[in-house]
This record gives structure tokens, sequence and C-alpha cells, in this order.
């Protein structure tokens, strides 16, 4: 693997490839990946290229080995923990199947809940969802011990909750919600595609169960890659800890299987018997691509080498500077609260993504997030304009941007009076 450049936020933007060609204002969605992650891919195709899959992947075996023992470093997790998955809510819809085989799950989410994540509850018959109030004053476990007293019992109950907010980004205090969770005997689900490139994660310290990712976003790594981190008490198998000792009934398989992470323990004419191999394996596929594992592992060495909590607070403050420019635009709204590097707008009488469309005509790249994204938290024709920078971007890209989003809305405003 390629070591990380010496570090700033110039040398980050020079390293980026396509930093120059618009201004993006959509890492929320997909980010800019820099040079080391085009590279180690590259290398990796070269290799396929001249030796053929198989042979490639043994000579590149050590730096494929690495890449748990990486992420974890950045997350807070073991590396047996760790599973590679092609997306965050894949990841989450197969450990989602595995938990309480054969029982009856409650899933309580908030209103804040990826429109995917909503579509897995809804296609498991053993499941249903519950709608968890949003805390007035911020304190997530209060809400969700009220909501696990009125349960119903003969459920095993999940708790699912994003870190940072996909369409507010709101950061949601999960402090002391896990405590909770497990007292009620059951298992917490934190989507962090939103914080992990953004802020700090710290899986130990959340207290998470389970703990989705992308590398599209924040972390600036390759599309069709993703992390799922489950604890210690997750992987804890049916035969070797019971219902007692864990307070919950256990993970068993995925909905999903194959050699990679499941073993044949006995086969006849009439049954298979099946069991899990250790660790998180059995949630992660033998068939993969180890083009988009290396570039994710270049991703997560440049960030770490760039400093978690100088890249946050470098965002945060970009975000405020455009947050403050847009404010200052007639008939724009704040939809967000501050406090994270997504920034939210409403527009009176004016279609979100008619903007969208004209920014990028003029080489600006920002989103629109309504009800196909979050359900829950949007009418059938209500949106936000979002906005994220990240470190790359530059101060005067973010005055250009004031000017065409003013112009924007004015133009879509005067063609519907």
């Amino acid at each position: 693997m390629h070591a990380a450049p010496p570090f700033s936020w110039q040398s980050l933007r020079a390293n980026t490839p396509a930093a120059d060609a618009f201004v993006h204002l959509n890492h929320a969605s997909t980010s800019l990946p820099d040079q080391a992650v085009f590279d180690a891919q590259r290398d990796f195709l070269d290799l396929e290229a001249s030796l053929g899959m198989h042979r490639a992947v043994d000579r590149m075996g050590d730096a494929l080995a690495e890449m748990p023992a990486l992420v974890a470093r950045l997350i807070g997790a073991q590396p047996d923990h760790i599973a590679f998955v092609d997306s965050a809510a894949r990841g989450w819809a197969q450990v989602l199947s595995a938990v309480a085989p054969g029982q009856l799950l409650e899933v309580f989410v908030s209103r804040q809940e990826w429109a995917a994540n909503l579509m897995t509850v809804a296609n498991l018959a053993r499941a249903r969802m519950t709608v968890l109030q949003h805390p007035a004053d911020g304190d997530w476990a209060q809400v969700v011990a009220t909501a696990l007293d009125q349960r119903e019992r003969s459920r095993i109950p999940v708790v699912s909750l994003p870190l940072q907010s996909s369409f507010c980004g709101e950061p949601n205090r999960l402090d002391g919600v896990a405590s909770v969770v497990r007292d009620a005997g059951g298992w917490l689900f934190v989507d962090a595609s939103q914080a992990v490139g953004q802020s700090a994660v710290n899986m130990q310290r959340l207290g998470a169960d389970v703990l989705v990712f992308p590398a599209r976003k924040w972390l600036r790594g390759p599309r069709g890659i993703g992390v799922l981190a489950l604890s210690e008490r997750a992987l804890s198998l049916s035969e070797q800890a019971s219902t007692s000792e864990l307070g919950a009934a256990h993970f068993g398989l995925p909905a999903m299987l194959d050699v990679h992470g499941t073993r044949i323990d006995r086969l006849d004419e009439t049954a298979v018997t099946l069991s899990a191999k250790p660790g998180a394996s059995r949630f992660q596929a033998y068939d993969y691509a180890p083009a988009l594992r290396l570039g994710l592992g270049a991703a997560v060495v440049t960030l770490l080498a760039s400093n978690v909590g100088k890249v946050s607070t470098q965002i945060l403050a970009m975000a405020n500077g455009l947050r403050a420019r847009m404010l200052q635009i007639d008939g724009v709204t704040p939809a967000d609260a501050g406090g994270s590097g997504l920034v939210c707008l409403r527009t009176t009488g004016v279609d979100h993504q008619s903007v969208v469309h004209r920014l990028w005509q003029r080489h600006i790249n920002i989103a629109a997030v309504g009800a196909v994204y979050a359900p829950l938290a949007f009418g059938h024709d209500e949106s936000v304009l979002r906005l994220s920078p990240h470190v790359l971007n530059l101060e005067g890209e973010l005055d250009s941007v004031q000017e065409a989003i003013a112009q924007a809305v004015d133009y879509a405003r005067n063609k519907h009076a």
C-alpha cells in the first residue's frame, strides 16, 4: 500500500484528481477519493491483468490481510469483528436476518432511518416496526427506555439509530442507549454512514452491537464497498453462550450464506447441518473485489494520517461558513441545527431538484434529499437541499456557491410565478 503524503489541507486537495474539476459539495453522498485510493485499485488491476485474479490475490495477500485491522483501528473495534460488504444497507440487512433465528422481532427506528433499512424490516415476516419519538432534549436513552418498557415481551427488541441524520445532519447523542437496550434483552444497531470520516467514531464507547458505514461518503473511499462491525456479544454463538448469559437471543446465520464464513458440518440425503466460522466472517461474501478493498484501506490510511479530530474541526468550520452564506439568500431557511458537515436548507415555493440540476450545469454538485431516502421524515413532495463540504473545499468556492444558489432559486421562483 502507498504511504500517505505529508499532511496539509493543500496536499489533500492537490492529491485529489477531481477537486479542481468542479465545486463538490456532496460529500455526504459520494466524496472525492484521493490519488492513493486510485493507485491502490489500479495497482491491483494491473497485477491482475498480468497474473490473473488468483495469483494477484496471492501476491497482494499481506496487504489484503491488513484491511480488517486497519478499519478496526479507525472505529475502535476488533479485527475479527469486521466484515466487508458491498454497502452499509446490505450489511444491515444481513445482520437483521441473523438476529434471534425463528423468533419474532420488534425493530425500533427513528424518523431519520434510511429507507433501505425500513424496506428490510418490512420484508422480514417475523419483524414489526415501531417508530421512536424524537427526544426534545436530545436524550435518546430516555426515549429508548420508555419505548422498550412498553414493548411486546414476546418479541426480541432491536434498536436502530443513526449517529448522524442523513437529511438534517443532526448528531445523535447515544450515551446510555446501549445499556438500556441490553437491560431489555435487545440489540443496538448504529448506522454510522454520515459519521465515519467526518467525526471520531468508537464502537466500544458507543456500545453498539452492530455498526455499518460505506466507504464512499466522508471517508473518501471507493463506491461499492462498506463495513459491517459487530460486538463480541453479537458474535457469541448459541453453543458458546446461553440466552440467559446474553440477556437476548443469539445471532445465528444470515439469510445469505457461502463458503467464506459458513461450513457444512454434516450432509446426508435428508439434512444439512451448518455452523459459522469464528468472528464476523459469516456476514462476508466469498466473492469480492480486491481492488475495492485495497482502495478502502488507502482511504483509511489517508484519514488516519490527516488526524480525524483535525478533519472534523475543519469540516465543521467549512459547514458553518457555508450555512452563514446560505442564510443570506432571500427565501432560504435552515433545515438543520448545525453541529455537523451537513448544511440542509428549505426554500419557499421552489422545486429543490431543479436547483440541483441548475447548479450541476454550473459545475457545482449538491443534493436534494426527500422521501425516497427518508420516508419517515418527509411527506411525499417534501425535500431539503443538502450541501456537504469537506476539507478539500476552498473558501472561495463557498462564495461562488452562494451566488449560484441565489440565482437558481430566483430563476425557479420566476419560472413558476
